[in-house]
């Protein structure tokens, strides 16, 4: 939350409540890399005080003098109210102790009954610091803040300070605000507020705390790249549109200024080029071409009979070429109608002999009828027969083929 000077290494934050303690470490930025709960804190130093109490306890003076030692004594075990009131001797909080209780025990006996369980937190702090050291490679730690009620027992506090080896520094969430707030003035009721007052001050951006837990933060950074991503997208595709657009602006306007040229082209002595005017140029141009077309056609046999003899190999020798065309049934023409190309199918049939030895007088005809089913003027070929026969005194290879145009 930015509340304290953290300054420029990691820093570890220690709180010790009631009944747990907590331990986190943070980086400069505000970053929470490490969280630990640890099961002692203020309770435990009681029944730690009650447990001293309940064994025999030698040089306790009745008289006051610490330097008279007395036999030894079998104390009575404490109820909780009873040790903690022997602990409020090491807090500032307290009120001043009687002669007689002052008599009975002294804040160094006191000191000594909680020691066992600060020292089990300590051992607990202790650990997690190694850990932090051995995993991260953020520099070492060099600051303790420590907050929660522990505040109120000076005596330790100082003991944690010089057992961990940390500078240290007590956390008053009211220190800023003291001289313009009416504030507790006991040490262990400001303390209290020192989760309420890191709570009001965090936020989501901030480490995750109970309110806006580490789960809800990436839930809600997924969604928010989400929503980026899609609003990204739709602009990228808006923009594309527009580009689009303003392109297919252009092309009309081209177009329009082609057609503008063109109409000045067909009519340079101010004819009109109305529809009925270019339905008839394009029925002249049609008529044309399937004049041309009736041409080819006229001249088509003469182009098939050259690509059936210069595909054929030097040992094929031809017997009989016939064309046959093919006009569909009740296709009647008119003298002045030009034929289409598409009303007539025509075939040609192929009679020839294959010369040479008989074992490659088979491989001559499949490599003549590749190249003809390669040739763009047929459409089809097949081969409707072959035979062995003599052919003046030569055994050849005869075979009979029906070619399709196209």
């Amino acid at each position: 939350t930015h509340w304290l000077d953290a300054g420029e290494s990691l820093t570890c934050s220690l709180l010790i409540d009631f009944n747990w303690s907590r331990i986190e470490i943070i980086r400069p930025n505000g970053d929470l890399i490490v969280s630990r709960g640890i099961k002692a804190g203020i309770a435990s130093m009681v029944e730690s005080i009650k447990s001293e109490v309940a064994r025999p306890v030698e040089n306790l003076s009745m008289t006051g003098d610490p330097d008279e030692t007395s036999p030894v004594l079998e104390i009575p075990v404490f109820d909780t109210i009873e040790a903690d009131q022997i602990l409020q001797l090491l807090s500032v909080d307290a009120p001043a102790p009687s002669p007689a209780a002052a008599d009975f025990i002294k804040s160094d006996n006191a000191f000594d009954m909680v020691l066992p369980a600060l020292e089990r937190l300590i051992r607990q702090v202790e650990r997690t610091l190694e850990h932090v050291t051995l995993r991260y490679s953020d520099g070492p730690i060099e600051k303790m803040f420590i907050a929660g009620p522990i505040n109120a027992y000076p005596r330790l506090v100082n003991h944690v300070g010089s057992q961990l080896g940390l500078a240290l520094e007590t956390v008053d969430p009211f220190a800023s605000v003291a001289h313009s707030l009416k504030t507790p003035n006991a040490v262990s009721d400001r303390a209290a507020y020192v989760s309420s007052v890191g709570l009001a001050l965090s936020d989501s951006a901030g480490p995750p705390n109970f309110l806006s837990t580490h789960r809800e933060n990436v839930l809600q950074k997924r969604r928010n790249q989400l929503h980026h991503a899609f609003l990204f997208f739709f602009l990228v595709g808006i923009a594309a549109l527009w580009g689009t657009h303003y392109f297919q602006q252009g092309r009309i306007h081209d177009l329009e200024m082609k057609l503008y040229q063109l109409n000045l082209d067909a009519a340079p002595q101010g004819q009109v080029n109305d529809k009925e005017t270019l339905l008839a140029l394009a029925a002249q141009v049609n008529q044309k071409n399937q004049t041309w077309k009736a041409y080819s056609r006229n001249y088509l046999p003469v182009a098939v009979i050259g690509e059936i003899t210069s595909l054929a190999p030097e040992e094929i020798r031809f017997i009989r070429v016939e064309g046959t065309i093919t006009e569909p049934a009740g296709s009647g023409q008119s003298e002045n109608q030009v034929q289409k190309p598409t009303d007539t199918r025509a075939t040609v049939a192929v009679d020839a002999v294959v010369y040479g030895p008989s074992n490659s007088v088979e491989i001559r005809l499949a490599q003549y009828l590749m190249a003809l089913k390669r040739s763009p003027l047929f459409k089809r070929v097949t081969l409707k027969q072959k035979t062995f026969e003599r052919l003046d005194s030569q055994k050849v290879l005869r075979f009979t083929l029906d070619l399709e145009e196209t």
